[in-house]
């Protein structure tokens, strides 16, 4: 019996010496025996730096979090710079752009500012073909006999049109001018 609790005690300095088997035979006694937690040598201590390591890592964490998203943020905008530099779209674009982003699933924005301008070219009406030339009242039948004459002498016609205006009044027919 004895030689078997001489083999007990030997296992457990063994693995009190292992740096690696250490923390963990502590933890097994604090968490079987928690009165004797404080009388283990370097328990309490160990504990305190696992919690100040855990916290600094987590600070780490955060920093490299932010730091990465500054330097995310920082590559989005010179690549909206490009986009602009390049003419496709303008500053005040940028909404309508990172939408037609969403909507399409790409993260390019060269390509969603190319869309963008072709939406807006598509947008624009093709001009009507009878929109090339202009009628002027009175001339090849537009507008009726009340114009005729006004561009080759519009002097004459306007001197013609206020008599028949004042004549009209005379005879109590203004309403057909009005």
């Amino acid at each position: 019996m004895a030689d078997e609790q001489d083999a007990r005690v030997l296992l457990a300095e063994a693995l009190f010496s292992d740096p690696k088997a250490r923390p963990v035979m502590e933890d097994l006694i604090a968490e079987k025996f928690p009165k004797a937690a404080p009388t283990i040598p370097g328990f309490q201590a160990r504990k305190a730096v696992e919690a100040e390591l855990a916290e600094l890592r987590k600070l780490r964490d955060e920093l490299k979090s932010e730091r990465d998203t500054d330097k995310m943020r920082r590559e989005v905008d010179a690549e909206w710079q490009r986009v602009v530099a390049a003419g496709l779209v303008s500053d005040e674009d940028r909404a309508e752009v990172e939408k037609i982003m969403a909507e399409r699933k790409t993260a390019n924005y060269e390509d969603a500012a190319e869309r963008l301008a072709a939406q807006r070219r598509a947008a624009i009406a093709p001009p009507r073909s009878d929109a090339r030339t202009m009628q002027v009242p009175g001339v090849k039948g537009a507008g009726g006999e009340w114009f005729k004459g006004i561009v080759e002498n519009p002097e004459e016609w306007g001197r013609q049109a206020a008599e028949q205006v004042v004549a009209d009044i005379q005879r109590g027919q203004l309403s057909k001018h009005l």
